[in-house]
């Protein structure tokens, strides 16, 4: 039976978000670097040949909203004065 794609990591996808906002990418952009460039690999503790989930148009639109970059600064905001 089949029951669609796979789910993917959350942690990965809240990983992606840190590249996609630092250098401004879009959720295309990002997978796609990070498909090519080991050291994004390693950040989101994957091995070299790990594939990375499909890049559709809904998986990293969350990262593209000011909600999910006001989320991301909060976090960041939170992990760095509990430091």
């Amino acid at each position: 039976m089949y029951y669609g794609r796979p789910a993917n990591d959350p942690e990965v996808l809240f990983r992606l978000l840190f590249p996609q906002n630092l250098y401004q990418l879009s959720g295309r952009q990002v997978i796609t670097d990070c498909q090519v460039n080991l050291t994004y690999k390693w950040f989101l503790k994957l091995n070299p040949e790990d594939p990375l989930h499909d890049p559709s148009p809904n998986s990293l639109d969350f990262g593209e909203t000011d909600s999910g970059k006001l989320a991301l600064n909060e976090c960041l905001l939170i992990s760095c004065n509990n430091a």
